[in-house]
């Protein structure tokens, strides 16, 4: 679904008793692709993402993370 050092890394965290349930809270720029991978796998299990968005330059690249974000259901703040 996903590739890279990012779902590496995610899947060690996921596999955490503490992030299995609830809500997942994480800080990533708006295009994010940390806050993307977390997303689209946060939403195989359920679980919502509440991102702290950072600003970032718009590009067509970042626009569409974003919108991938939200169709994911994460909760940007």
């Amino acid at each position: 679904l996903y590739g890279g050092s990012k779902v590496r890394k995610l899947e060690w965290l996921l596999a955490e008793p503490a992030f299995r349930e609830g809500p997942l809270l994480s800080v990533g720029a708006i295009g994010s692709h940390h806050l993307l991978a977390l997303a689209v796998f946060a939403a195989l299990r359920d679980q919502t993402v509440h991102a702290l968005a950072c600003p970032q330059p718009r590009s067509a690249h970042a626009t569409r993370n974003f919108a991938a974000l939200v169709s994911l259901g994460t909760r940007i703040i």
